[in-house]
């Protein structure tokens, strides 16, 4: 998704330069310091906007100071009735702990769902309200505001918990996000190993990535949710192979940023 906003931003910098060249040579003048306004101040401010996890803009968390062989387990874009409780109860079978970013509108659909997560003794965090991954990365400010304030609302309502982390929808962020999250009294958490699971994949690709990028301190993301072409339990059954995998190679699981840190 990044790749393909990027390469589409990159064409649209380049032909802007290049069309202001041609008007400039076919007046027999090259005002270069317009072209280089272009090319050097358009991509800094686009590409760290459109590249996950970017921190040129602000801090993001993508990893954390692991005492041990730990890994930060992080589950994106729920509740889900057709979801949520198979992964809730993976996890209590494995006793492992994850936090969950959740999207306020599914929160507000399904509370019973978000209190449950909570008293299984996991976490929920801000995943936005609506999570309008195409266009998050151009919100303004008045947006970021609201979203975060939104879904911070429906978390509380639901569950009696603020949260005090932020994820941005795909990972991306401009400048604005970056200083409401921190008006906001949150933390900007990314992630480290992740299987692309967001979109159309083959399960076991998606274990064979995020095995091949886990180590001591590593955030792994999963999601939940439907997704077409993927059976229902399907996401339930690609957690239950990961952490299979993660305890063969004696990881644990851990909530590092909540003050609780719970150990499988």
């Amino acid at each position: 998704m990044e790749k393909y906003l990027i390469r589409r931003a990159a064409s649209g910098l380049i032909g802007a330069a290049f069309l202001a060249l041609a008007l400039n040579s076919s007046r027999h003048e090259l005002h270069s310091p317009f072209i280089f306004y272009f090319l050097l101040s358009g991509f800094p401010i686009l590409l760290p906007t459109l590249w996950r996890n970017c921190g040129w803009l602000g801090p993001v968390r993508r990893r954390f100071l692991a005492a041990r062989n730990e890994v930060w387990l992080t589950i994106d874009d729920g509740p889900n009735p057709h979801e949520t409780p198979a992964i809730l109860d993976v996890l209590s079978e494995h006793h492992a702990k994850a936090t969950f970013f959740v999207v306020g509108k599914n929160v507000a659909r399904w509370p019973h769902l978000a209190r449950m997560i909570i008293e299984r003794g996991h976490s929920i965090q801000n995943h936005t309200f609506h999570h309008r991954s195409a266009t998050f990365w151009a919100a303004t400010p008045a947006v970021v505001r609201r979203e975060i304030a939104l879904c911070n609302e429906a978390i509380f309502a639901a569950t009696g918990t603020t949260p005090t982390q932020f994820r941005s929808p795909v990972g991306m962020a401009n400048h604005f996000v970056h200083a409401e999250v921190e008006k906001a009294g949150l933390e900007l958490i990314g992630w480290s190993a992740s299987g692309n699971d967001g979109v159309a994949h083959n399960p076991a690709m998606v274990l064979e990535k995020i095995l091949r990028r886990v180590n001591p301190g590593a955030i792994v993301l999963l999601h939940e949710g439907p997704l077409r072409g993927l059976a229902v339990g399907e996401r339930a059954r690609t957690l239950w192979a990961l952490l299979v995998a993660l305890e063969s190679r004696g990881f644990h699981t851990v909530s590092p940023m909540t003050g609780n840190d719970t150990h499988s």
